[in-house]
């Protein structure tokens, strides 16, 4: 499944530059639907690889540091 495996690295590798961004903004950098992209961020959660937070009406993703 290597086009997940793009879509999940493409997200770290952003949050490891712009931690706290939103689920659009992810969208925007990565030139992506907001849906791939929250298909993506769901799955890096459950794997507890990031954490979400709301900030105001945003949730904002962040890496989970190991």
């Amino acid at each position: 499944n290597s086009r997940y495996a793009q879509g999940s690295s493409s997200i770290l590798a952003l949050l490891t530059d712009r931690s706290g961004l939103s689920q659009k903004e992810i969208a925007e950098n990565l030139e992506v639907s907001r849906q791939l992209a929250g298909y993506h961020l769901g799955e890096l959660e459950r794997r507890g690889e990031l954490e979400s937070r709301f900030w105001g009406r945003f949730r904002r993703y962040y890496l989970v540091a190991l």
